[in-house]
């Protein structure tokens, strides 16, 4: 065969393979690949190998059925969407309201229950020695804005 096979290293180090459709090819890869190595992705119509065992076998075989293989790597590229801002408010919005993540009309059980939440996530003593100042920090926060919205809202 004088086809092409193109390879993505892809974001979560698997490899990810199409090739012109070959039953040879297809059942080398069913017969050699265990299957917890392998994926077949109907939407994509591509084979997925695991690292490190699929996808060094998966090359090898691709290598000896096609002329050429050409992979490329987008692990590098791959970049996670920036973490939400934390305690940023939109204009108009009551800023405790926006630190602790609710309504303004939330009732006084939510109020309570997210401070709850906030206190088993960033109490100081819960976190890492590298944190606990941070942690502090963000506690000295959500405690006053806690305050003044539990003032403001009827049980």
């Amino acid at each position: 065969m004088s086809s092409i096979a193109r390879g993505t290293w892809r974001w979560d180090s698997r490899l990810e393979v199409s090739f012109p459709y070959s039953p040879e090819v297809i059942s080398a890869i069913k017969a050699q690949i265990d299957p917890r190595d392998r994926e077949w992705s109907p939407s994509t119509k591509t084979w997925i190998f695991t690292a490190p065992l699929g996808s060094t076998v998966a090359l090898q075989l691709l290598r000896s059925y096609f002329h050429n293989v050409e992979v490329t790597d987008s692990r590098d590229t791959y970049q996670s969407p920036p973490p939400p801002p934390f305690f940023e408010a939109e204009p108009n919005v009551d800023p405790d309201c926006a630190r602790l993540y609710i309504m303004p009309t939330a009732p006084r059980f939510v109020v309570d229950a997210v401070f709850k939440a906030f206190a088993r996530e960033y109490h100081p003593d819960r976190l890492p020695a590298g944190e606990k100042q941070q942690g502090h920090e963000r506690m000295v926060v959500i405690n006053a804005a806690y305050e003044r919205v539990r003032e403001r809202v009827a049980s």
